[in-house]
């Protein structure tokens, strides 16, 4: 699994034993639908796949999602 989201406390537990580990943390740069999405574009469509964070990433589409 990825996410920009911090594993919370005790997620382990819901795996078998070995199933999950954290193997790193890596620095990916986030950008807002509206600063990615030219203004005049006009979307008929928008697939998120954000793990999680979908409600910062409507917050960063204000324009785009009018």
């Amino acid at each position: 699994m990825a996410s920009l989201l911090t594993p919370q406390k005790g997620i382990e537990e819901s795996y078998t034993e070995g199933d999950y580990a954290l193997l790193k943390k890596i620095t990916v740069p986030v950008v807002r639908l509206d600063d990615v999405i030219p203004a005049g574009t006009e979307v008929g469509l928008l697939k998120l796949d954000v793990q999680g964070y979908e409600m910062e990433a409507f917050r960063g589409g204000t324009r785009v999602l009018r």
